[in-house]
C-alpha cells in the first residue's frame, strides 16, 4: 500500500539526494501507518509537486532516465 511505496521511495529518493522528498516521504509513510488519511493525502499531493522539482534537478543534471 501507501505506506509501503512510501518507504521505498524514501531511500531511493535519498540515495539521490532528494532529501526534501524523502523527508516527505517519511511523512507520508508515518501519516498512513497511524491511519491519519486525511493528512496522508494532503502529503502526498506535496509528495507529487516535490517529485516534479527532483525529476527538473535531475534532469538539468541529466541524471534522469
Amino acid at each position: 500500500g501507501i505506506r509501503q511505496a512510501a518507504l521505498e521511495l524514501k531511500s531511493s529518493s535519498a540515495n539521490v539526494g532528494a532529501m526534501a522528498f524523502a523527508e516527505l516521504c517519511r511523512d507520508v509513510e508515518m501519516a498512513a501507518a497511524e491511519g491519519r488519511l486525511s493528512e496522508t493525502r494532503v502529503l502526498v499531493d506535496r509528495l507529487l509537486e516535490e517529485h516534479k522539482q527532483v525529476l527538473e534537478a535531475l534532469e538539468a543534471q541529466n541524471i534522469a532516465a
